[in-house]
């Protein structure tokens, strides 16, 4: 049935990879957000905040898998 095919580990890993993409979205959006008000233009600021996004998406779906 359903529960059997989401707990497939095929279908559980292309779960977390689409979860991963939507948080990863969702941080760059609010990251060019904030670009869009010249803020974090400079060239380390701009890299520091590009690894914050890529960062905050792995923990937030760490969080997430854990609890």
């Amino acid at each position: 049935g359903t529960a059997a095919t989401l707990s497939a580990w095929p279908m559980r890993l292309l779960l977390l990879g689409l979860t991963w993409a939507l948080l990863h979205h969702i941080f760059a959006g609010i990251r060019y957000l904030a670009l869009d008000f010249n803020l974090g233009l400079e060239r380390e600021a701009a890299r520091r905040s590009a690894q914050v996004v890529i960062g905050g998406a792995v923990a937030v779906l760490v969080l997430g898998v854990l609890l």
